[in-house]
């Protein structure tokens, strides 16, 4: 494992047990026995590891995504259990995927990729569970299932599932 992936592992350890708060790139520097200097030469401020983080957390809620992909049963259902268990698993790196601009870097981003990577593959299993037979379909489809998921989260995270399907939903 070279030094950048092994920034990005000491990164997403600490976020997942602190918050990206406690991200600094002197500090992993420190953890993973190199000079302070050593990580400016991957990642010219703190936002771009946060942006290499969150594409790490892309790839790998895609990698529990494709198994769904390659199974002709799969279903809305299993498809936000993924989601929701990730979410559940690893909520602060989940926030820190979400975010607006969480690479403070260029436009096209690793996380940008990622999350397209992450999203065709979603389209995939929309495809494979609906009888849609258009791409553009299956696209807008999947897009409505994300947001439908990722509001699922952020409402039951604030407390605001109403009484009635507090355990339903």
């Amino acid at each position: 494992m070279g030094l950048r992936e092994r920034l990005i592992a000491t990164a997403l350890a600490e976020i997942e047990e602190s918050g990206s708060g406690a991200v600094s790139l002197r500090g992993f520097a420190r953890k993973v026995g190199v000079s302070e200097a050593a990580p400016y030469r991957h990642f010219a401020r703190k936002g771009e590891l946060l942006g290499a983080v969150a594409a790490e957390g892309f790839r790998m809620i895609r990698k529990k995504l494709e198994p769904l992909l390659a199974s002709p049963a799969s279903t809305k259902a299993d498809t936000f259990a993924v989601f929701r268990a990730f979410a559940d698993g690893h909520a602060i790196l989940y926030d820190l995927m979400h975010r607006l601009d969480p690479g403070e870097s260029t436009p096209v981003t690793d996380h940008l990729v990622e999350a397209l990577a992450a999203f065709e593959v979603l389209v995939g299993i929309v495809a494979r569970t609906l009888p849609i037979g258009d791409q553009k379909e299956a696209a807008r489809t999947a897009f409505a299932w994300w947001s439908e998921f990722h509001g699922h989260v952020i409402i039951s995270r604030a407390g605001l599932v109403p009484p009635e399907l507090q355990g339903v939903v």
